[in-house]
């Protein structure tokens, strides 16, 4: 696997994990600031994501070998230990790699991501349940792919200038290059088999998810 990194700065390493659907780009307020403070920053294209290789089987996007990448990672910097800020896809494999991995982890820092076993008990609740609703729908083959994609990704568009709580927190600019980054063949298929090698349904749970770690 090649990943594809923006780094910069000298000092201890912060490691900065996007989430779906986007990409380095997510951080790029953020780097400026950590390397103005001393600290170096390495900002992956998550596996499947933009620039990162992007393998065409679903397994290969199952939660250890994400986890992997990142010990590769953290390695990579020639420091003991990094901080670890994830958020959303990203923030759940941070979690499962500070779990795995504790003596690779410096601080931890996780936005919009729930621990997993706090996601579990959670999503029993009918309230919970009926807000993962699209979770079960990108467990779908080809359909998730075709209305994300309708209408040049309005979908997409709309999960940007939509669903934040602060308004305009995404401009049309940025926008344009999470879309163009998921146009790239098998680029949306290999951000949604994040859901499809990571959850299955649970016959238990009475249809909502069950997590395979």
């Amino acid at each position: 696997m090649d990943l594809h990194v923006v780094t910069g700065g000298n000092g201890p390493p912060v490691l900065l994990l996007h989430g779906f659907p986007e990409n380095w780009r997510s951080w790029q307020l953020q780097i400026p600031a950590l390397i103005a403070a001393d600290f170096s920053v390495l900002a992956p294209d998550l596996r499947g994501y933009n620039l990162s290789d992007r393998p065409t089987q679903k397994n290969a996007y199952q939660l250890d070998h994400l986890v992997a990448d990142i010990v590769a990672l953290v390695q990579a910097t020639g420091h003991p230990r990094a901080h670890v800020v994830g958020h959303d896809w990203g923030g759940i494999i941070a979690w499962t790699f500070a779990d795995k991995h504790p003596e690779l982890v410096d601080k931890l820092v996780i936005l919009n991501a729930p621990h997993l076993k706090i996601y579990l008990e959670k999503v029993r609740h009918p309230r919970q349940m009926f807000r993962s609703w699209y979770m079960l729908f990108f467990l779908l083959p080809y359909l998730p792919e075709l209305a994300l994609s309708a209408r040049n990704f309005q979908a997409i568009r709309d999960m940007f200038k939509l669903r934040p709580a602060r308004k305009m927190a995404f401009i049309d600019t940025d926008i344009e290059q999470y879309i163009d980054a998921l146009s790239q063949p098998g680029a949306l298929t290999a951000a949604l088999n994040y859901y499809r090698a990571n959850f299955i349904l649970s016959p238990t749970l009475a249809g909502s998810l069950a997590c395979r770690l």
